[in-house]
């Protein structure tokens, strides 16, 4: 693997990383304290 691959492969996996720590904080900010979406989410997310 050469020198720019590496770095394309670090920069992506980076990217990857922080979008997986971000849904969290993104699913807080777009259900906005609502439990009962909440609740469908954790539903969706068992049976997926």
């Amino acid at each position: 693997m050469s020198r720019p691959e590496r770095v394309v492969a670090w920069i992506l996996g980076g990217l990857v990383v922080a979008g997986v720590a971000l849904v969290p904080v993104a699913t807080r900010w777009v259900l906005a304290d609502d439990n009962y979406w909440i609740q469908v989410l954790i539903w969706i997310l068992f049976f997926a």
